[in-house]
């Protein structure tokens, strides 16, 4: 029985060794075709690319733009898609609507109060330029 399981394990092992030759074989073909690819699709162009830093940096700057973009973008949808939910969907809601609605309206009047303050203090700078300008007159 010990016999089986060496003749066995010995085996497996021969075909893992073999398996693992093919496939070292293969992957140096592979390396090789990829360089010979590489070769005939202008490596020169991708040196002159790697050595010119402005032109690293351009790309970069550029990438980087257009992702920080594409995230706002996609913020601002999905804030505005749980502000559209929660104001007119999960108010609907039987257990948690009353909290949904708690929040819409306390929301509101904080939104009232921001608009009189802003609205106060634009009138007392208003009256300030208009009594400079009473001053520069006189």
């Amino acid at each position: 029985m010990i016999n089986f399981f060496k003749n066995h394990l010995a085996k497996r092992a021969q075909r893992k060794a073999d398996k693992s030759a093919k496939g070292e074989a293969s992957a140096k073909h592979e390396f090789k075709s990829l360089l010979a690819q590489l070769d005939h699709d202008d490596l020169s162009e991708y040196m002159r690319y790697l050595r010119s830093p402005w032109h690293i940096w351009w790309n970069n700057f550029f990438a980087g733009m257009a992702r920080g973009l594409g995230f706002i973008v996609g913020a601002t949808i999905l804030v505005s898609l749980m502000v559209y939910l929660f104001v007119n969907v999960f108010v609907n809601l039987p257990v948690v609507g009353e909290t949904f609605q708690w929040f819409n309206e306390n929301i509101k009047i904080e939104e009232i109060k921001n608009l009189g303050n802003s609205l106060y203090q634009l009138s007392q700078m208003q009256q300030e330029q208009i009594e400079l300008l009473k001053k520069i007159a006189h």
